[in-house]
């Protein structure tokens, strides 16, 4: 899971920069703080989050203990999670969550 600030820049009327607690491909939305009230919203289930056009800091990763978990440092020292199911892979990057597949599983796979 991820905590990350958004830090998009809105037109002065609109303020909806908040603090979220995301699972690691930021596609889904668990809880969040908003800024005004800094009271936590709890989802009962995760909801989507569409990213595109946003931009977020991430402040935290909370690491799960999961054996078929690899951690990968892309190219601009951006960390992803490269995670074993099944027969296939799953990475955290943007890349693959628009394209289903990227070149952290292949550096995984080919460092086997």
């Amino acid at each position: 899971m991820i905590i990350a600030k958004e830090v998009t820049v809105w037109n002065e009327s609109f303020d909806c920069n908040h603090l979220y607690l995301m699972n690691d491909s930021m596609s889904k939305v668990i809880a969040y703080v908003r800024n005004r009230d800094k009271h936590l919203h709890v989802f009962k289930h995760p909801l989507e989050i569409e990213t595109k056009g946003r931009k977020f800091e991430i402040l935290e990763r909370i690491m799960e203990n999961d054996p078929n978990r690899v951690e990968v440092r892309g190219s601009k020292g951006n960390i992803y999670y490269v995670t074993k199911k099944g027969d296939g892979y799953k990475c955290s990057c943007t890349g693959f969550k628009y394209h289903g597949s990227c070149k952290h599983i292949q550096e995984v796979v080919n460092g086997q």
